[in-house]
């Protein structure tokens, strides 16, 4: 797993935070995060795979978030 860890961080996919003695700390979202990849690469993916997937899931939630501009949302009246 430290490999993989590390991998993750080369490529971008995590960030943890860091301690000046160079201990990483991973909060709760990388957490979960490092879960999504765990599930992604056991379903067969790449890493580079994953990186796209991670980010088309980040836009996906960026835009459900913001009323109005989701495609399925309704059209605003004037």
């Amino acid at each position: 797993m430290p490999q993989t860890l590390r991998r993750c961080e080369r490529r971008g996919l995590l960030w943890p935070a860091g301690t000046s003695g160079g201990t990483r700390w991973y909060r709760r979202h990388n957490l979960d995060r490092l879960r999504r990849i765990a599930e992604l690469l056991q379903a067969g993916l790449n890493l580079t795979g994953i990186a796209l997937v991670l980010d088309l899931e980040h836009t996906d939630a960026q835009l459900r978030n913001r009323p109005g501009e989701h495609p399925n949302s309704p059209a605003p009246t004037a």
